[in-house]
């Protein structure tokens, strides 16, 4: 039995890729994946919107200012930055 959650690099985030004969270290995935979840839980979305995407928010034909917000909102996380 392996001791370690990520068999990958062994729980310390990182793994050895050699290209070119040369070695490098990269962020495993796991400390991706968890980079992932610390964001998201720190963004205090509530759940009940968990998994939710702005294409489901249909602002109605005659309401002008709430299609104007989700434009708005649409821009800014199409814009946002992913660290990645």
């Amino acid at each position: 039995m392996n001791r370690f959650k990520c068999d990958k690099c062994n729980d310390s985030g990182w793994i050895t890729i050699t290209k070119n004969s040369k070695e490098y270290l990269q962020k495993c995935t796991c400390k991706k994946n968890d980079h992932f979840i610390e964001k998201s839980e720190k963004a205090n979305i509530p759940s009940r919107f968990s998994g939710s995407e702005l294409s489901g928010f249909l602002p109605g034909n005659n309401n002008d200012s709430l299609k104007n917000i989700k434009n708005i909102v649409k821009k800014f996380v199409d814009d946002y930055p992913t660290g990645q």
